[in-house]
């Protein structure tokens, strides 16, 4: 479709490493390997894909290794959207989509189509996507959206402008920064801790895992975490602990045995700082409760 470029270093986290757009465009489902049109402008890619009902699209959650990537998505068809096990929502044709490298997402089409797709590494926009929604968030179609999805249109069509490859990134970067940010900054924190508690829920039985470990996952700082839940005039810290010891509640009130045991499947690291926790939250010591229980 065009010619690729070679690496640029534009100075900025992110911008001017190449993409792997083959690897990249397999997160789709390996039909998508082949799209309608394809271009490459340094460290992003545009893409535009057929999608059919019979062929869902499938987004992974990717691992955490420097080189995640971040993709926006217009329709002209409307798309049902899910988010793992939930049950999906109706994306209106005309919407714009987002793909987050933090989880799985599942997209049909209602009916045979296009859609458009605007493909960046993560860490190029990581601060204005760090408080976005994960995958399937529907973004405001506002004018910054708009102006993006006709740019990438406009690319498509003429392939000559694959040669200002590093400007064309600047400006998809940019794009996509101003279009994450122009979610609500409410809604954008709700969701964002809605996402920051539901990652804790799915590992608050690994002892291993800390503040640092919930930072890294929704690619934040420790400083951008920690302003997150002051806003909800609590801690990350006391979130984690506070789920701990709600499971080890339910552990006990179930007639676990051995505290030991409830230690370990709540994610304390050993008895002394379940207490600990215990205590914190103003509760009664777990053997205090345990003993409760089995009257």
């Amino acid at each position: 479709m065009g010619k690729s470029h070679s690496r640029v270093d534009m100075g900025m986290s992110g911008m001017g490493k190449s993409i792997d757009s083959r690897a990249a465009l397999g997160r789709l489902g390996t039909e998508q390997e082949h799209p309608l049109a394809l271009l490459r402008c340094a460290g992003a890619l545009i893409s535009r894909h057929r999608v059919d009902p019979a062929r869902p699209w499938r987004w992974e959650a990717q691992e955490r290794r420097g080189d995640e990537l971040l993709v926006l998505c217009f329709a002209d068809v409307p798309l049902r959207v899910r988010v793992g096990e939930d049950r999906g929502m109706v994306v209106p044709a005309g919407s714009v989509c987002l793909l987050h490298p933090d989880q799985a997402v599942e997209m049909i089409a209602a009916r045979p189509g296009s859609v458009t797709c605007a493909w960046v590494r993560h860490d190029a926009v990581a601060e204005a996507a760090g408080a976005a929604a994960g995958s399937g968030q529907v973004l405001p179609d506002g004018a910054i959206a708009r102006s993006l999805h006709a740019f990438l249109l406009g690319m498509l069509a003429d392939a000559s402008g694959v040669d200002e490859g590093p400007l064309a990134e600047r400006l998809i970067v940019g794009a996509i920064r101003g279009v994450l940010a122009d979610v609500d900054p409410g809604e954008r924190r709700a969701r964002a801790i809605d996402r920051a508690r539901e990652i804790v829920r799915s590992r608050r039985t690994d002892p291993a895992f800390g503040v640092d470990s919930l930072a890294q996952a929704l690619h934040l700082s420790r400083r951008q975490l920690q302003r997150l839940f002051a806003r909800e005039g609590t801690t990350p810290l006391a979130e984690l602990r506070g789920q701990r010891v709600d499971h080890a509640r339910r552990l006990i009130d179930a007639g676990a045995e051995g505290l030991d045991e409830v230690a370990e499947r709540a994610g304390f690291r050993d008895v002394a700082g379940m207490r600990r926790a215990f205590l914190s939250q103003g509760l009664p010591t777990p053997r205090r409760l345990q003993a409760r229980t089995a009257i």
